[in-house]
């Protein structure tokens, strides 16, 4: 998958998440940056969750708003090929 970008509201304020995949020794991890000095690195578990690692980010219900749309993207790609 190419990076992409995530572009939403929460909370009142405007997020442009750029993410990037990567694949290493057979784990997905996903890297989300919300700006230069806040990233996060998301690794999918085996249940199909996100789990956020090493993160700079304390705003609970912002790691939650990036790991809900990666998945969201995630999935649609894998059904429409």
């Amino acid at each position: 998958m190419e990076p992409f970008i995530l572009d939403f509201d929460l909370e009142g304020k405007n997020y442009l998440v750029q993410v990037t995949e990567l694949q290493l020794n057979g784990i997905t991890q996903f890297v989300a940056e919300v700006n230069a000095d806040r990233k996060v690195v998301y690794t999918l578990q085996k249940n199909g969750t996100l789990q956020p690692d090493g993160d700079k980010i304390r705003d609970v219900p912002l790691l939650n708003a990036i790991a809900t749309r990666i998945l969201e993207l995630k999935n649609a790609v894998e059904r429409n090929g």
